[in-house]
Order: C-alpha cells, then sequence, then structure tokens
C-alpha cells in the first residue's frame, strides 16, 4: 500500500501531540471510531475535521460523546479571522461543517496552512472521499510534520488493491447503469482481468450498437459506439462480453410493460429491464466466478416491475453458501439494495465507497492517497513555467513523468487539457467528456511530489494548435506531451498530434510514453 498507517508511529511522537483526524460524516462514522479510540489511547490531543463538499450541518458531536465517553466540542467557525483553541488532553474539537468552505472544495493554499497549523499530525481517515483534492485531505499534507492513513483508509485502500491485484479468477464484471463516460475507462482497464463482462442498464446500447445490433427507442451516446467498438475487439479472446439477450420493454404508446428479445426491439420499445433470459445468463456468471466486481443497477429499479434484473442478481449474492469476494458499489445500486432489504450479509461486506471504488477500478490514481505517499516538499524555483498537457479520459503521463523532474525546480505549473470539436456525427445535446476528474488526477499525481497547479485551463480546437497558443501567452519554457499513452478506446475520441506538434514547436518539448509503449 505504501503509506504510514497511524498506528505505525512511534507512541512517544503521539503522546501529547496535536493531531487532526479528517473523517467524512455521520455515516460513516462507524469506520472511524477504532482510529479515534486509538489515539484517545495514545493520549493525543485530537480535532477532527468532517463533512463532506457539499454538505452542511451534519451534525456529529452527540453521536462521538456516546459513541467515545469523552467530551466533545463543537467549533461553529473556521476561517481567516476564526481563533481556534487547541484540545485539552480529556476533549475532542471538532469542526463539524468543512464541507461548507468552498477553500476546502478547491484545495486553496492558505485554507490548507490554516488547517495544518492545528496540528503536528495528520490522519486522514475519509476513504469515501480519497478521490477529491481537498484542502483537508491534499493540501494539509504540505503543512503537517507527519501524516499518516486512519484504519478505515487503510482497510479500503487495502481491500482495493489486493482484489485488484490478486483477483482470484475466475472473475467477473457487472456493469449497469446509465452513465458510460464515467465507467468506460472502469470497463477498459478491467477488461483483459476479468473472464466475463455483463453489460446492463443503458450502458450497454453503444455496445449493441458497436455490433450493428438495432436498440430500439433506447437513448444512446453516439460519441461512444467508436470506443464501444474498439473495447469490443481488444476484448476478443481475453474476456467474453454478455449483452442482455432480451428485456421488459414499454411501449411509446402504451403504460403496460412486455417481454421482448433483444433481436425484436422496434423504435416503439424503451428497454426498462433486463428480461428472464438475460437473468439466466447473469446467474451463470456469478454462480461460476470467485472474484466478483459490480458497478450499477440493471434496470430502473425505481419504477416497478423494473427492479426485477437488479433483484434477482442480488438474490443470487445474498443466499447462503456464496464464496465469493470482491466489491459491489455505485449510489444507485447500493440505494436498490437498501430499498430491497438486501444490503446485508456478503453484499454489504462487499460495499466500498463509490467514487473512489470507481476512480481505482479505473486504474486512476486517489488523491487523497498519493497526497500520504508524498515525500518531503522539495525548496520552491518559480524561475521556469511549464505546461503539462492533459487528454480526455485520462492521459497523465506527461504529469507522472514530469513531477519527478520538477519537484526539485518549483516550477510553475500550468495544466492544458484541450477539448477538441465535435464531429458531425455527434448529437447536438451531447455533453463534452468532463474534465474535472482529469484535473483532479494530475493535482494528486503533483501533490504526491510537494506540487501543486498553478492553473487548470481548457481549450477547444485542434489540440497541437492549441498547445503552442496557450504557450505563446504565458510565455512557457517547456512543453510536457503525452506521445501515445492512451489505450486505444480513448485514441478513437481524442486524435493522434504530438508529432504535428513537435515539427511547429521551439520550446523543449518532454515527450512521456506510458512503460512498455
Amino acid at each position: 500500500m505504501g503509506i504510514t498507517l497511524i498506528d505505525e508511529l512511534p507512541m512517544e511522537r503521539l503522546k501529547g501531540a496535536r493531531v487532526l483526524v479528517r473523517i467524512n460524516r455521520s455515516f460513516d462514522l462507524p469506520s472511524a471510531i477504532p482510529t479515534l479510540e486509538f489515539l484517545i489511547a495514545a493520549g493525543t490531543r485530537t480535532t477532527i475535521a468532517a463533512g463532506a463538499p457539499g454538505t452542511v450541518g451534519d451534525s456529529l458531536a452527540e453521536d462521538l460523546r456516546r459513541m467515545l465517553g469523552r467530551p466533545v466540542v463543537e467549533l461553529r467557525g473556521f476561517g481567516p479571522g476564526d481563533v481556534l483553541r487547541q484540545a485539552r488532553p480529556d476533549e475532542i474539537l471538532l469542526l463539524p461543517d468543512l464541507g461548507s468552505y468552498a477553500e476546502d472544495a478547491s484545495n486553496d493554499p492558505e485554507f490548507a496552512r490554516q488547517l495544518g497549523s492545528l496540528a503536528e499530525v495528520y490522519c486522514d481517515d475519509a476513504s469515501g472521499m480519497a478521490h477529491l483534492s481537498l484542502a483537508s485531505t491534499v493540501g494539509v499534507v504540505r503543512f503537517v510534520r507527519t501524516a499518516a492513513a486512519g484504519f478505515g483508509l487503510a482497510y479500503d485502500i487495502n481491500r482495493m488493491e489486493t482484489l485488484v491485484e490478486k483477483a482470484t479468477p475466475p472473475v467477473g464484471l457487472i456493469i449497469g447503469g446509465a452513465d458510460l463516460e464515467s465507467k468506460l475507462t472502469l470497463i477498459w482497464n478491467l477488461c483483459g482481468k476479468a473472464d466475463w463482462l455483463f453489460l446492463g442498464g443503458t450502458i450497454c446500447f453503444p455496445f449493441f450498437r458497436a455490433r450493428g445490433l438495432e436498440v430500439g427507442g433506447a437513448p444512446v451516446d453516439e460519441r461512444l459506439v467508436p470506443a464501444a467498438r474498439e473495447i469490443s475487439r481488444d476484448a476478443k479472446g481475453r474476456t467474453e462480453i454478455i449483452l442482455p439477450a432480451d428485456f421488459v420493454a414499454v411501449r411509446r404508446s402504451s403504460p403496460l410493460s412486455e417481454l421482448v428479445a433483444a433481436t425484436n426491439l422496434t423504435p416503439d420499445h424503451v428497454p426498462m429491464d433486463i428480461g428472464y433470459a438475460s437473468q439466466r445468463v447473469l446467474e451463470n456468471v456469478i454462480l461460476n466466478a470467485r472474484t466478483l466486481f459490480w458497478r450499477g443497477p440493471l434496470g430502473v429499479w425505481e419504477i416497478e416491475p423494473f427492479g426485477e434484473g437488479t433483484r434477482a442478481a442480488a438474490h443470487l449474492l445474498a443466499r447462503p453458501g456464496q464464496h465469493l469476494a470482491g466489491i459491489v458499489s455505485g449510489d444507485s445500486l447500493t440505494a436498490a439494495l437498501r430499498q430491497f432489504d438486501l444490503w446485508t450479509g456478503l453484499l454489504a461486506d462487499m460495499g466500498a465507497p463509490s467514487q473512489p471504488v470507481l476512480r481505482f477500478l479505473s486504474g486512476q490514481i486517489l488523491p487523497g492517497v498519493e497526497a500520504l505517499r508524498r515525500p518531503a516538499t522539495a525548496a520552491k524555483d518559480e524561475s521556469r513555467r511549464v505546461i503539462l498537457v492533459v487528454e480526455a479520459i485520462g492521459s497523465l503521463e506527461a504529469v507522472r513523468q514530469s513531477a519527478s523532474l520538477l519537484a526539485t525546480t518549483g516550477a510553475e505549473i500550468h495544466l492544458l487539457l484541450v477539448d477538441q470539436p465535435r464531429r458531425r456525427e455527434t448529437p447536438a445535446n451531447s455533453e463534452p467528456l468532463k474534465a474535472a476528474t482529469i484535473f483532479e488526477q494530475a493535482d494528486a499525481l503533483l501533490a504526491r511530489f510537494g506540487l501543486s497547479a498553478a492553473a487548470h485551463v481548457v481549450r477547444e480546437g485542434e489540440p497541437a494548435g492549441c498547445v503552442l497558443d496557450y504557450a505563446q501567452e504565458t510565455g512557457a519554457d517547456l512543453l510536457g506531451v503525452p506521445s501515445y499513452s492512451l489505450p486505444r478506446p480513448v485514441r478513437v475520441l481524442s486524435g493522434d498530434w504530438p508529432q504535428k506538434l513537435a515539427k511547429h514547436s521551439r520550446l523543449p518539448i518532454l515527450f512521456a510514453k506510458a512503460p512498455g509503449q
């Protein structure tokens, strides 16, 4: 795992030390209690920072008093004008609404410095926010002497790493829901590792289209059809991609549902759930797998009777005698299983934080974890301005390979994402691929080396031209450019442009190529 656990620190360093513990919110409190009890026993003076971004008023004080048997003092303010007293040995201080501060969400350096001033030791036990680049999970690490992981975070990360890197075959992968864009790199990353990939929900329809099959009245994001075609081509001989054989569908002209074979869909049919034949195929996957990853529901479970596919799969997992390891995640899926009263036993044991799991299983880094791995911050020298180019859905090789070099110079770093013009066949109402996730991953890589980006910039146009224009505007000294590190499905979406840049740029260029290419 490569990070220090809180109980691996010398006890003499903890006794009497000021410790800042980051947790998520009251729903996740039980997983943080072992860490807090350990710190109390070690004689620390503990301040808890709580609250997820966008949430306010998530009161924890009473629960903490009851569960820890210790006085808890709730602090109502935290900002440049606030003066916070230090915790006494017999009490715990609580910052309950950290998620309400925009400075935390933006990883504001001054806000991170103020948080760091509260403690000598920082302990992150907020695994549900490991995918975010927050001042209280990433930035603060630069302003404390020691940073470590709490028991809850360490357990979740270790479990994910073990399941992915040492998965017991055969491996089944079930992907449902509605947002293929967010799951594209997950499918790509796990496809070669899985024996079977079963696709349900609306994300299966670009794969139907990629095979030249009709989808009836189902919605299809046409941008993603080329990527589905490339994934299918690459998976051949390694992973069996299974599409639903039938659907429970409704007609646009009638509220009544009917069972329709996938080959018999008409433009009037709107698929709402997988059918019985599809459930039998999925049953074979679940019963024969030793490791299973399930993300997203298989139908519109909120409306009866279109939750039956999801419910049937969950019943198979929940029945006694199953010997499965794996992860079941996704906000919509877990909400469905709770609604069905099935979030117990093996299913609950396989649960894990939704967004961190999606990022991790997609082969992406988790900023909150990477920050704990960073080496000591290097001295700063603002003499160079560097542009690092990141690409749609995830090429971070330019950042990954440049960060270790830039750590000794402290250069001013600009992250540039070029959003290429849509193809003519792309629907006008189709949204561009998201940039926020890409910048979060890049920030996390930089944070590992004690660096931060001075700017996040998105430009639209032909990539080589956009990079050259931005370099001229900013007076850049160096360009960091990926040189085809992208998987083939993502190349389809982004195009090849680095060689054109090399012909026209007068600046030195660091071409970053993925290992093995």
